[in-house]
């Protein structure tokens, strides 16, 4: 539960530093998501995280995407983010 919370922070604090071109947004929320999950996915290897908590962590990224009205409109850059997260060797196994 925390970890969503976090995530839900993480998104509403990044909020006013999306880019300012409209034609950059889509890459501006892969980035942010893709980043974000290649974070917990270090931590996790190393340990930091539980592989659960890594996963419930993004998915609180991913369901905050889905249900804030600023952010539904990149649904797809987001779901492209989890993709390539889950063909990340470093993510081995904890996005399914």
């Amino acid at each position: 539960r925390p970890l969503i919370l976090l995530g839900a922070l993480l998104l509403a604090t990044t909020a006013s530093a999306k880019a300012q071109d409209k034609y950059d947004q889509g890459s501006f929320w892969y980035g942010f998501a893709a980043g974000a999950g290649s974070t917990v996915c270090q931590l996790a290897k190393g340990g930091s995280l539980s592989n659960n908590d890594t996963a419930t962590f993004m998915e609180g990224v991913f369901e905050t995407a889905e249900i804030d009205p600023d952010l539904t409109e990149f649904k797809q850059d987001f779901l492209n983010a989890y993709q390539a997260l889950k063909e990340n060797p470093d993510c081995n196994g904890i996005f399914k």
